[in-house]
């Protein structure tokens, strides 16, 4: 039997934002309707990971039966909706 996953908390008074976004795939038989949202989750990590004025402090990914799912973790959940709301960021066209 293999060795359980590690767990990890966090120790602290400051706020933390945890914000989970999926992407569930009802039809497999149809990658053109769900690839794009897929394709363009990379270039977003890269983006958040390359500014760390952004307020994201980084990511894991689970697949589920449905789909892909991202654990982010933002310093407030203000960081998260800017990012969203910003129109020069890669999120609005996606």
């Amino acid at each position: 039997m293999g060795k359980a996953p590690a767990r990890h908390t966090l120790n602290t008074e400051e706020a933390l934002a945890v914000f989970l976004i999926g992407l569930r795939v009802n039809r497999w038989h149809r990658p053109d309707a769900w690839l794009p949202a897929l394709a363009a989750m990379g270039p977003m990590l890269a983006e958040l990971y390359a500014d760390p004025a952004s307020g994201f402090m980084g990511h894991r990914t689970t697949l589920t039966a449905g789909g892909p799912l991202l654990v982010q973790y933002w310093r407030s959940t203000e960081d998260v909706q800017g990012y969203a709301r910003a129109g020069d960021h890669r999120h609005r066209p996606a």
